[in-house]
C-alpha cells in the first residue's frame, strides 16, 4: 500500500492485523478556525478544555474521517485536519485527549466559548441536538458524525462558526501532529487505536 495512508492518492487496503483491513475515507467539511486555535475535546463535558498548542493561520481546514472495515464492523480510525496539502513526514506527539461522553470535537476557542455558554443556558437542549444530527449519519454512513452551525446548538454566532464532531468509545486518544519536509504543519491526527500504525519523528512505521 501507499506509504501515507493519510493522503487522498493512498491506497486503502491494509494488511495488517492477521487480515486484510479495508479503509474509507470520509470528508466532513470544513471546521472554521476563526481565531487560529483549534481544541479537540469532549462538547458534553469538556468545552472549558485548553486549546491544542498549535497556532495556525486562521481560515477553514478540511476534516476527514478514517475508518477500518474489520471483518462484519466498521470502526472509526482517525479523525484528521488537513493543514496543508504536502505529506506529513515526521510526527509530533501532543498533549491525549479524553471523552467521557462517547463524543469528541474539534472546533476554534472562540466556538468552544460559545458553545459553552449554549451548554450552560439549556444542557438538554444542546446535547439533544447534537445526538440526533450525528444519528442522522450512523444510520445512513454506519458512523455517527455532524458538521453542524453553533448557532443550531442555541449560541447567537454567525452561520460561518461550526463545529465537526463524531461518535467515538469513550477513552483516552493521542494526538499527533504532521510535519513536511519544511518543518511546516501538514495535518493534525486524533488516533483512536484501532491500527497498528506508529507515527515517529521519522515518518509512519507499519
Amino acid at each position: 500500500m501507499s506509504t501515507d495512508p493519510f493522503r487522498d492518492d493512498a491506497l486503502l487496503d491494509w494488511q495488517g492485523q492477521g487480515y486484510d483491513i479495508s479503509l474509507e475515507r470520509r470528508r466532513l467539511g470544513a471546521v472554521n478556525l476563526s481565531s487560529g486555535q483549534v481544541c479537540a475535546l469532549d462538547p458534553m463535558d469538556a468545552l472549558y478544555a485548553d486549546p491544542i498548542e498549535l497556532e495556525l493561520e486562521a481560515g477553514a481546514y478540511s476534516v476527514v474521517l478514517l475508518s477500518a472495515d474489520l471483518r462484519d464492523e466498521r470502526k472509526l480510525a482517525y479523525l484528521i485536519i488537513e493543514i496543508s496539502g504536502a505529506e506529513a513526514l515526521r510526527w509530533e506527539e501532543l498533549e491525549p485527549l479524553d471523552t467521557s461522553s462517547g463524543l469528541l470535537a474539534l472546533m476554534d476557542a472562540d466556538v468552544a466559548s460559545l458553545a459553552m455558554d449554549a451548554h450552560n443556558l439549556d444542557e438538554d437542549e444542546f446535547e439533544r441536538v447534537l445526538w440526533r444530527e450525528c444519528s442522522k449519519n450512523r444510520r445512513q454512513q454506519k458512523l455517527g458524525w455532524t458538521n453542524i452551525p453553533v448557532q443550531q446548538l442555541g449560541a447567537p454566532a454567525a452561520a460561518e462558526k461550526n463545529l465537526v464532531a463524531v461518535e467515538v468509545p469513550a477513552g483516552q486518544y493521542q494526538v499527533w501532529a504532521g510535519r513536511d519536509d519544511s518543518a511546516e504543519l501538514a495535518l493534525l491526527v486524533v488516533d483512536f487505536g484501532v491500527l497498528d500504525i506508529l507515527f515517529t519523528p521519522f515518518g509512519l512505521r507499519y
